[in-house]
Parts: C-alpha cells; structure tokens; sequence
C-alpha cells in the first residue's frame, strides 16, 4: 500500500531540480543503488544523463511517481534499477515480476518506441539470506523482458558473487547493502556492453 508522505519531500526535490532539466536525456531511475551512483556521468561520459532515482524505492513507488518524475522529460531510453527494497520488505518473486511488469507497460505506454534497460536485483552481503528469492525474480524478469521489443537485461547478480558464490564483501560499503566504488565499476562494465542501445 502506497504512503502518500513517503518520498514526497525527496521527489519534490527531484521535480524541482532535475525533471525536464536536459534534452533528450537517458533517465536512470529507481532506488537508492542508482541514486548514490555518483559517478554515472564520468562512467558515461558524453552521454546526456538524468538520474532520477530516490532512496529505499520499491517499484510500486517508481510507479507511483513515475507520471511526476519520468514522463515530463523528452528522454531517449530509460535504465531501470529496483527490487530489493521489495524483496527484504517480504515481497516474493512473482510479486516483484507483477510489480515490474505495471512500471514497464507504464513506460511503454507514454514512450512507446524508447528503449527500456532492466538492471538485474543485486545481492548483497545484508540480504544474503534472501539471494534464492532474488535470483529467482531476476529469472522470472529476464524471461519476460526477452519477449518484448526495445528492452536490454543487464545481469549484474552473477558478478558480484566469488567463486565460492558467496557476495563479494569489497564491493560494499560499511552497511553491507549499498555499493562502494568497487561496486559501481563492476556495474558499469556489465552496462558498457550495451551502451549503444541504451544510450
């Protein structure tokens, strides 16, 4: 169930300062893993990039505000990354498909032609315990999107797993869920495959 107040200072800050602010722009959007990726423009560079992402999203909530924050910009394609916010709040894998499925045909339906990239869930050293869960969206996801046309798939869950298949403890930050630097390179060369259509 959608809180009203929840968000609604952050997005306000995001309208206010960021939407419709560049022509033709790649919108990143979702949770907190896009919103701290501070570096995305130096990654990407000579790409015009909007990142319009807010902390501790679900995708019920990048629904929610998607009509506020994603759909006033003239934007070229859109990289979408959320899921575990959903996933360590309870919800099960088939819930987090449901949910993914509304905020892609919400997307397809205001930009019908535009490019739509999904970034896989991430595992983390927090959520460890929920892994089986978030491979198994990232599954269920994957299958989907591999129907439907001008849509790319990033898997990044493979990884960010060692060896042992235990999450990669360097590639976070003291709090065990977000990334560190580290992270963001990784995340950035699985993306850099697909830059041409994305970007």
């Amino acid at each position: 169930m959608i809180e009203e107040d929840l968000f609604k200072e952050e997005v306000q800050i995001l309208t206010e300062t960021k939407v419709g602010t560049k022509v033709n722009p790649v919108v990143f959007y979702g949770s907190s893993s896009i919103r701290l990726w501070e570096s995305l423009e130096e990654d990407f560079p000579g790409q015009e990039i909007l990142n319009l992402a807010f902390g501790g999203s679900t995708i019920e909530y990048c629904v929610h505000y998607f009509d506020e924050l994603v759909t006033p910009n003239d934007l070229k394609s859109m990289v979408f990354y959320c899921g575990d916010n959903d996933i360590g709040n309870g919800n099960d894998a088939y819930k987090v498909l449901e949910d993914l499925k509304k905020m892609y045909f919400l997307f397809r339906k205001r930009f019908a032609n535009k490019h739509f990239t999904f970034i896989s869930i991430k595992p983390s050293v927090e959520r460890f315990g929920l892994i089986s869960t978030i491979n198994e969206a990232n599954q269920l996801i994957r299958n989907f999107l591999q129907d439907e046309p001008f849509t790319t798939y990033v898997h990044v869950f493979d990884s960010m797993l060692n060896e042992s298949k235990q999450v990669r403890k360097e590639l976070f930050t003291e709090d065990n869920l977000h990334m560190n630097e580290k992270g963001y390179t990784v995340w950035k060369e699985q993306l850099t495959p697909f830059v041409k259509e994305i970007f």
